[in-house]
């Protein structure tokens, strides 16, 4: 793995914030990108920026993807579409995210939050792990956030249906649970063939939460994220640097892999995201997601 190589990324919320600027980075570097969007005419106007950025570089054309990430139909047909047109991905970025201040669930009945920052990226790597195996060595970064120090699982409610739902507490327990399962997925996987790490990009002015209208405290978040946050060119610097990182690091023997990167830095996640029983629960849970 690394860059030198001419990698083959997949990139899911490719269309703006730090999937975008992570595309165009990586383009620039001469990866191949593979962008997956939820919006068709947001995606095309991505593409068409770091199709530009990959002329210039003289890297592989960038291609775009089309899926809802919470819908499993289309899920199934990104992932039947991956298989059928590449025959190496080197490295999977877990990118789409969301915090809803307000409880709804999917049409196939996962209260959202849940579902885009669980169930599909978990979906989409077991969709896609024995094709990372077969393109070893290969990389999952699965982008997590700071927000899961507050977000203690509550196992017998994990998509939060009893009692009053709090938006931001449920977003912090997706990313606890995408922590724990990266570590679960590490566990079963072996570094010198498919790594996974989780990463905190840092505070970053995305838009997020933006869909979030009429709630004060995502119009409160929004207000201080716009006067404090970084850009998204810099919150696309970590997962650069995780796509480039071998797999045994310096010294020799330095595994990369199970790992919570604060920005760039290795840091131990809270100690509710180190509970490793509760991560092989995760990992029996998900697996029960796979299609």
């Amino acid at each position: 793995m690394g860059l030198a190589d001419g990698p083959t990324v997949l990139i899911t919320g490719a269309n703006s914030g730090i999937g975008f600027e992570t595309s165009r980075e990586l383009a620039r570097r001469s990866a191949r990108v593979l962008m997956v969007a939820r919006d068709r005419e947001r995606g095309e106007r991505a593409l068409s920026d770091v199709t530009g950025v990959a002329e210039r570089s003289a890297a592989p054309s960038p291609e775009l993807l089309i899926a809802d990430l919470t819908d499993p139909e289309q899920v199934q047909f990104l992932i039947d579409t991956i298989r059928a047109r590449h025959s190496r991905i080197s490295v999977l970025v877990n990118n789409a995210g969301g915090y809803f201040a307000h409880r709804a669930t999917t049409e196939e009945g996962f209260e959202r939050t849940w579902a885009l920052n669980v169930v599909a990226p978990i979906r989409l790597t077991l969709g896609l792990l024995d094709l990372l195996t077969e393109s070893a060595p290969a990389r999952v970064i699965n982008v997590a956030s700071h927000a899961h120090t507050a977000g203690r699982l509550d196992m017998d409610d994990l998509q939060m249906a009893n009692g009053t739902y709090r938006g931001f507490l449920q977003y912090a327990r997706a990313k606890s649970a995408l922590i724990l399962w990266t570590d679960a997925l590490a566990r079963r996987t072996n570094p010198q063939s498919v790594s996974a790490v989780s990463v905190h990009p840092g505070w970053i002015n995305t838009g997020f939460g933006a869909a979030n209208r009429g709630s004060a405290a995502a119009a409160m978040f929004r207000f201080f994220t716009t006067l404090f946050a970084a850009p998204a060119a810099k919150g696309a610097r970590p997962i650069v640097e995780l796509v480039d990182r071998p797999p045994v690091g310096d010294p020799p023997g330095d595994v990369v892999t199970g790992e919570y990167f604060l920005k760039t830095r290795r840091q131990l996640p809270a100690a509710h995201a180190r509970d490793r029983r509760v991560a092989d629960l995760l990992w029996e849970l998900g697996l029960t997601y796979k299609l």
